[in-house]
């Protein structure tokens, strides 16, 4: 059983009791019990009513390949090499980093529902919520050195903010390629 398979059928807005989704998955009530646990550990909010079962209590919209890939432009589509949704992963960076060391990652993309270990500024980590943000890396190789690429990441943030803001989303700048919520963010 999946994480995201779970989490798409409890974000239907109906209840499911635990044996309904052991039959769905094919495994015991005891093992979804342990996969709800899991759910809450990634900060899903679950609802739970005795005699009526388990929903997420706010849907969340799961990441889609299929969709992503057809909001592009014909031409980023091209310019696009591979596309990994991932449900879980420490750090989309560290992923691609471990890409390009296997001769791989350039104009790959990589999006998580979720990061666990996420690397900020001067090395601290952090973590984002399931469904609470987009956390995704590109991998792209430049020839020229680093240090004609220098002010790239906070010129690819403040864009992003810039393509952001017509479509509604209130998003500040948080550190170079960082984007937050603006309302409490």
């Amino acid at each position: 059983m999946n994480v995201r398979d779970l989490v798409r059928v409890l974000s239907d807005g109906q209840f499911h009791s635990g044996e309904q989704l052991g039959e769905a998955f094919g495994v015991s009530r005891t093992a979804i019990w342990k996969q709800l646990q899991k759910l809450e550990t990634l900060g899903i909010v679950l609802e739970a009513v005795r005699g009526r079962g388990y929903r997420i209590a706010q849907p969340l919209e799961l990441l889609d390949g299929g969709r992503i890939v057809a909001g592009l432009s014909r031409e980023s589509r091209q310019q696009l090499s591979r596309l990994f949704i991932e449900s879980q992963l420490e750090s989309t960076n560290t992923f691609l980093l471990e890409r390009f060391a296997q001769g791989a990652g350039h104009a790959e993309v990589c999006v998580a529902e979720v990061q666990t270990a996420g690397r900020g500024r001067r090395g601290r980590t952090w973590h984002g919520r399931w469904g609470a943000g987009i956390h995704f890396s590109l991998g792209w190789r430049f020839d020229s050195g680093v240090a004609a690429i220098e002010g790239l990441s906070l010129a690819l943030g403040v864009r992003m903010a810039e393509l952001l803001d017509p479509l509604g989303v209130d998003v500040r700048l948080k550190w170079p390629n960082d984007l937050f919520g603006g309302a409490g963010g």
